[in-house]
Formats: C-alpha cells, sequence, structure tokens
C-alpha cells in the first residue's frame, strides 16, 4: 500500500466490495505511480473511502514498461469490477488492458470474469474498452500532471497506436516538452551540486538526454 502516489488521472466512483469484506465501500480507480520520480511503479490504483472516513491508496505497476494508454484502459476496466483484491485485481485489470493475451494471462479473464458476474459479458465489455482512447483534455491534464510529479511514460506505446489515434502527434510532442523540461531541472540540480563541490579542479557536469532523445533522434 502506498501513502502518496502521484495521481495521473481518476476514473468514476463506485461502490465495491473491497478484499472480501462484507460492506461496500466507495472507490476511486486511477492511473498513477506509487512514488515521484523517473525509476517508479506506474500502473492503476484505487482510492478507497473507509467507513470511518479514511482514505487508502493502494498501486500496482511496473517499473517499466511505463504505458499510458494501457493504464488508462486498465482503469476503465477497474471501474466496472465490482469487487476488488487489492493483491489481485489491479494486476488482472492492467494485464486484461493489452490487445493480447499471453497463455498464463488467460486465467485473468476467467477470474475477473466471474468476479464480474456475467462471463460472456465481460469478455464484451473488456473487446468495447481496448477500441477506447481518453479525450484530448483528459491526455492533456494527464501530461500536465506528469510534469509536475516527475513522471516518464513510454512514447513508443504511443506511437504504436498512432494510426487509432487521431491526436497522437500532439501528445508525443506535449511528452517530449515534459520530458525535456524534467531533463533541464535535473541537469539544473547537478550542476548546483558539482558547483558547490568544487574544490582544486573544474568539475564536469554530465550531459543528460532526454528518454525521446534517445530513441528517436
Amino acid at each position: 500500500m502506498s501513502d502518496h502516489p502521484v495521481i495521473i488521472c481518476t476514473g468514476k466512483t463506485s461502490k465495491k466490495f473491497i478484499n472480501g469484506g462484507a460492506e461496500k465501500l466507495d472507490v476511486i480507480p486511477f492511473v498513477g505511480q506509487k512514488k515521484p520520480g523517473q525509476w517508479e511503479e506506474f500502473g492503476i490504483g484505487i482510492i478507497v473511502q473507509g467507513l470511518g472516513g479514511e482514505q487508502k491508496y493502494w498501486v500496482w505497476g511496473l517499473l517499466n514498461p511505463h504505458h499510458l494508454i494501457r493504464s488508462w484502459r486498465a482503469m476503465k476496466l477497474l471501474e466496472e469490477i465490482p469487487q476488488v483484491r487489492t493483491a489481485n485485481t489491479l494486476c488482472h485489470c492492467w494485464y486484461l488492458a493489452g490487445e493480447r493475451l499471453h497463455d498464463s494471462e488467460i486465467k485473468y479473464l476467467d477470474k475477473e470474469g466471474v468476479a464480474y458476474g456475467k462471463y460472456e459479458e465481460f469478455r464484451i465489455l473488456r473487446a468495447k474498452i481496448l477500441d477506447m482512447f481518453p479525450t484530448e483534455t483528459e491526455l492533456d491534464t494527464m501530461a500536465t500532471n506528469m510534469a509536475n510529479g516527475d513522471v516518464r511514460v513510454d512514447p513508443r506505446e504511443i506511437v504504436k497506436e498512432r494510426r487509432r489515434l487521431s491526436s497522437a502527434d500532439q501528445i508525443l510532442d506535449r511528452l517530449r516538452l515534459v520530458d525535456e523540461e524534467r531533463v533541464r531541472r535535473r541537469s539544473a540540480r547537478r550542476k548546483a551540486e558539482a558547483d558547490r563541490s568544487i574544490l582544486s579542479n573544474e568539475t564536469t557536469v554530465p550531459q543528460n538526454k532526454s528518454f525521446f532523445q534517445r530513441w528517436f533522434l
């Protein structure tokens, strides 16, 4: 469980059973990251409003890759699940948000289909969500939150979706600016640290390349 995740976007609030509890609680699914920083787990999570008014957060994600669209689709799938087991359901939904299931992942479709209550309807729901994209407004908000939270996502996923996502080029441009600004801030911090530590020899500050520069330039 994470106390202070970075939340990129949130889904709709609904009441769900959590970890086998007897009463439904208010649950908000979200796309996010466990903590700020480049090398943190990125994926999906839930905010749970307890009966006593307290909020708890759970996040499940991968260190790599950081897939923004897949995580958003996983969040939309999680919105529809009536009961959540925090050790499993978040992971299942993230893998089910991929277009192709590996043999080892088919069991997630079975388990969450049973949890949904109507297996065939769940399969249809998943197929529908796989054709969905965030709106341009949502994507713009996500890019802003990523910049503020020091979060990096993999642009290759956007490139792959380019034919189906009309705003792909604009998203890539926005993510490139976010990534370059992150690199500038990091370089400035390192330069300031180097300037403070100069003794007798000039200290060379390494030049950083952004994630986009490494892959696309």
